[in-house]
C-alpha cells in the first residue's frame, strides 16, 4: 500500500450538494477497493449549500476548506495545493463518480513516467456508458482540442 503522504485527491465544489455525496463516497470506496491511502482536501467555494459539503466531508475524514465567495477553481485548486501533503495530486470535479480502479490506474502512470505528467479520466455522460471524455489532442498553433472517443458507446 502506497503511503497516504504519496496522494491528495482534491475536490473544489461550488453549490454541489446533490452531487458531493456521491463523489466523495466512490472515492472513499475506490481507494478502499484499490488498497490505497490518501489524503482528501474538499474546498468550498462559497456555496450557499456549504453546511452539506462540510457533514459529507466530514464524515469521510476529509480536510475541509472554505472561501466565503466564489474564488474561481483555479484559485481554489492553487489553495488546496498549498495546504496538500501528497506528492501526487489528482483533481477532481464535484460530479465525478470513481469507479473501482481509476486511481490504482493513475498511480501506475505516476511511478511509470518520472516526469511530471497530466492524467485524464474517461468520462461517460450520466447513467450511460457513453463516452463524454476519453482524452483529447491539442493542435498548435491555435491550440484547438479533439476529444477521443466523443459520443462513442465505450465496449472495452
Amino acid at each position: 500500500m502506497l503511503a497516504k503522504s504519496y496522494l491528495t485527491i482534491v475536490v473544489v465544489t461550488w453549490n454541489g450538494s446533490r452531487y458531493i455525496g456521491n463523489c466523495l463516497e466512490s472515492i472513499a470506496y475506490s481507494l478502499k477497493e484499490d488498497g490505497l491511502e490518501a489524503e482528501i482536501i474538499v474546498l468550498d467555494n462559497g456555496s450557499s449549500d456549504a453546511k452539506t459539503t462540510i457533514k459529507l466531508s466530514d464524515s469521510l475524514g476529509a480536510y475541509t476548506m472554505m472561501f466565503d465567495r466564489n474564488m474561481g477553481v483555479s484559485f481554489a485548486w492553487n489553495e488546496a495545493v498549498k495546504k496538500s501533503r501528497g506528492t501526487n495530486i489528482v483533481f477532481v470535479n464535484q460530479d465525478v463518480e470513481m469507479l473501482p480502479g481509476s486511481l490504482s490506474a493513475i498511480i501506475e502512470l505516476l511511478i511509470r513516467n518520472k516526469s511530471p505528467i497530466a492524467v485524464g479520466a474517461k468520462l461517460y455522460f450520466p447513467n450511460s456508458r457513453i463516452i463524454q471524455h476519453a482524452g483529447g489532442e491539442i493542435f498548435f498553433p491555435r491550440c484547438n482540442t479533439k476529444h477521443t472517443g466523443y459520443l462513442q458507446n465505450d465496449v472495452g
